[in-house]
């Protein structure tokens, strides 16, 4: 019963926002540029296009997950992404190519660390992971993951930002590749973005 009302939600959340994104489509110069990323992630020959992304930070998982998109986001779509996570939101958006792809694709990056940093370096991290959903398959989720300092000095060539517990702002810039269980993966990420606080955790 606790598992159907959740989707419910979920599914009334996403359908909100899809309907705010519906009434309001154009953003202003400076609503774009708090959810700003470019470039590109490819799993095993599909590339997607990065137009938007929504940062939020977790408190139980200590973590910025940033939500990464192929269509324009915004402070309206926000809270869907802080309360049911980055599918929630893409799940009711139209595919950017629907000879490509029958489920609108998303991207993510998540950013450990062992308590709430207030600026963003790159020495205070302790795990970084690029991830990419219905990408290549309507199914299927890929994550890579690197969790040394050698490793993240050579695929994150810019970091920065602040956080405090009403959110804060991030900017990155990362590029990578591997192969893990059959799946080639790569990526060229920008990201300008505002982190939101994530929801209040029990």
């Amino acid at each position: 019963m606790n598992q159907q009302v959740h989707t419910t939600r979920t599914i009334l959340l996403a359908l909100a926002a899809f309907l705010a994104a519906a009434v309001c489509p154009a953003q202003s110069q400076d609503e774009t540029g708090l959810h700003a990323a470019s470039g590109t992630i490819t799993v095993n020959g599909k590339t997607m296009d990065l137009k938007s992304a929504i940062a939020v930070w977790n408190e139980k998982e200590k973590a910025i997950v940033i939500g990464l998109f192929p269509f324009q986001a915004g402070a309206q779509d926000a809270w869907v992404v802080q309360e049911s996570g980055v599918l929630a939101l893409a799940a009711v958006r139209p595919s950017p190519d629907e000879s490509v792809w029958t489920k609108t694709p998303a991207g993510g990056i998540v950013i450990r660390y062992k308590k709430r940093p207030k600026t963003l370096v790159l020495k205070d991290v302790r795990a970084f992971s690029v991830r990419a959903s219905w990408l290549d398959d309507p199914g299927k989720t890929h994550a890579i993951g690197r969790s040394t300092a050698k490793q993240f000095a050579e695929e994150i060539s810019e970091f920065g930002g602040n956080l405090t517990k009403i959110g804060g702002e991030i900017h990155l810039l990362a590029a990578g590749s591997d192969y893990l269980s059959g799946v080639y993966m790569d990526w060229n990420i920008r990201v300008d973005a505002r982190v939101y606080a994530g929801k209040k955790q029990k």
